[in-house]
């Protein structure tokens, strides 16, 4: 008997420790520069489903540059057509396969003076075009659906800055701001992309509406969060189009909140809860898993300084720099600013941050985080 039960001891020992050796552990890891005499900055705006790919742009001799990253072969510059380099920008990525991911940004032309969105994949680079042909075209693509069909942006337009909704038909125009002289800015796009989440822009930064665009709705504007201050971001939205993620101004500064864009029979919108001692002055949150379930952002406390945060639906609120280092993780001469979005799963996530080691101590690095939260 007792010989049996030292085998099932054994055999439960090994069980355990054996997935304890292969349970992923916290990592932190700097994405790093191009050039030592352009250290300004490296921020990571996206990461892929899976959290192996992060995109960006980096400051370089020539301008900024869009590029990609991952853990084998660290950064790399995107490949853009000659004439089309300077202040270029990568903000969102699909991974449609482990080995195929669809980049969405946009490019400025030295040649034709203009700013193009673009889709970008390993096999080409496509130009969107713009809305209307004028004398100072634009259009940037700022989100790409999850199965990389659909991209979401704005353009330039005879009657103003437009949303766009791009997919292999071309580019349709969405709508307008609805005060004057208002510019669109996109947050985010469900997996099917039947729903684009984001924001309107002024000359006023205290004014901005959000809205949600939908196929069979089309383009809708929401109250503020607080109706005494009209200043509220959709930032991002679930895979199913049915949770919005956003923050706005209140009378007790700037805070986040998840917001249900379909009926529920709970509350329609769910503020994030602030841990007490934190001594927060404005949250805002700018990413979320594809189930709506966690979010990533920053807060500004008495400091004035921009930390980053990881909450979930079930009320837990995590500084993620704290968190990796109660997990041992050396974070000397960091301060993490911006944590720009996660991977579905939650536990890779990306933005960047200051390093007092570099040579320009104010430049902001990239930075890519593992994070188990188990």
């Amino acid at each position: 008997m007792i010989r049996f039960i030292s085998l099932l001891s054994l055999l439960f020992c090994s069980v355990v420790c054996a997935q304890d050796v292969n349970r992923p552990s916290y990592s932190f890891t700097p994405m790093g520069w191009i050039s030592t005499n352009f250290r300004i900055f490296s921020g990571a705006y996206a990461v892929s489903s899976t959290g192996r790919i992060a995109v960006g742009a980096i400051s370089s001799p020539i301008g900024w540059r869009p590029y990609i990253w991952d853990k084998r072969e660290g950064l790399r510059m995107i490949s853009l057509p000659t004439g089309w380099v300077q202040h270029s920008y990568a903000y969102d990525i699909s991974s449609i396969n482990r080995f195929d991911h669809i980049i969405v940004g946009s490019a400025w032309s030295v040649t034709e003076r203009r700013t193009e969105a673009f889709v970008y994949s390993e096999f080409e680079l496509k130009g969107l075009g713009v809305l209307g042909s004028l004398p100072q075209p634009i259009s940037e693509a700022e989100a790409v659906s999850g199965d990389g069909t659909v991209v979401a942006g704005y353009s330039s337009s005879p009657i103003g800055i437009q949303l766009f909704r791009w997919d292999n038909d071309g580019m349709v125009g969405l709508g307008t701001a609805p005060r004057p002289n208002g510019e669109i800015r996109v947050g985010g796009i469900s997996r099917d992309g039947k729903t684009i989440v984001g924001w309107t822009e002024y000359t006023d930064p205290t004014i901005s509406e959000p809205f949600i665009w939908s196929h069979d709705l089309g383009l809708q504007f929401f109250p503020p969060l607080d109706e005494r201050f009209p200043f509220t971001h959709f930032t991002d939205v679930s895979a199913d189009g049915g949770i919005v993620l956003g923050y706005g101004q209140t009378k007790n500064g700037i805070r986040s909140f998840w917001q249900a864009n379909r009926p529920t029979p709970g509350p329609h919108i769910t503020m994030i809860r602030i841990p007490s001692g934190w001594g927060v002055l404005d949250m805002e949150a700018y990413g979320m898993t594809s189930d709506g379930q966690s979010i990533v952002g920053s807060y500004w406390n008495t400091s004035q300084i921009a930390h980053t945060f990881f909450a979930d639906k079930n009320g837990q609120v995590y500084d993620i720099q704290e968190r990796l280092e109660n997990a041992g993780i050396d974070m000397s001469g960091w301060t993490l600013n911006r944590a720009s979005d996660l991977s579905d799963n939650g536990r890779t996530i990306v933005g960047w941050g200051t390093n007092i080691r570099n040579s320009v101590p104010s430049a902001k690095e990239g930075w890519v985080a593992f994070m188990p939260l188990n």
